[in-house]
């Protein structure tokens, strides 16, 4: 898991979340609501449900989106196809040398 934060326009702290198990990012910042609660959200389609709704700080929200990415075996199906993907065209790369 690599987490970074950044800023945004308003100098705001935001955090975004990769790993090698998902093509999407997820990303916890202070909700747009008027309260001091944090969101999580995907670069790439909803949240799971476990990580949707508010959270009281960022460092709560980064626990729980760690503990989902904990739970996961093993890269997503879109993140094998890419590696499949990769490699066949290195393998064609170096047949035709």
């Amino acid at each position: 898991m690599i987490v970074k934060q950044l800023m945004d326009d308003n100098k705001k702290p935001y955090f975004k979340i990769s790993t090698p198990k998902l093509n999407a990012e997820f990303i916890v910042r202070k909700g747009n609501n008027g309260f001091s609660f944090y969101e999580i959200t995907s670069s790439k389609g909803a949240v799971a449900d476990c990580l949707a709704g508010n959270w009281v700080g960022p460092d709560t929200a980064l626990k729980a989106v760690e503990k989902y990415l904990n739970g996961l075996k093993k890269p997503s199906a879109t993140v094998q196809r890419d590696e499949k993907r990769k490699e066949a065209v290195a393998s064609k790369v170096q047949s035709d040398n």
